[in-house]
């Protein structure tokens, strides 16, 4: 049976959520400052403390979106479900939503 929190359905704000590295505003600099051949994805992912991937993907949309396709792809055949990690995944995030709910 769910939990009971979950039928408040809860939106998580950017600074609640575990899972957003990067502030809106954040990726918006990001943007702005990166520049070919002279801020590398390298220096931009150092400074903000995240992966290059991210960075690349936030200042190449097109290759989020192709990576985006290839995983719908590859995930028809279940590669990337492991059923006892989900579960302990799904139970500490209801933990942690039960906490921010005993907050407000």
């Amino acid at each position: 049976m769910p939990y009971k929190f979950e039928y408040k359905h809860i939106k998580l704000t950017e600074t609640q959520d575990r899972r957003v590295k990067l502030t809106a505003d954040q990726k918006e600099e990001i943007k702005s400052l990166y520049k070919p051949n002279v801020v590398s994805y390298n220096t931009l992912a150092k400074q903000f403390n995240v992966s290059k991937r991210l960075i690349m993907f936030i200042c190449n949309p097109a290759m989020l979106e192709r990576s985006n396709a290839l995983h719908k792809e590859r995930r028809k055949d279940k590669r990337y479900y492991n059923t006892n990690k989900n579960t302990i995944a799904m139970k500490d995030h209801r933990q942690y939503k039960k906490l921010i709910i005993k907050e407000i």
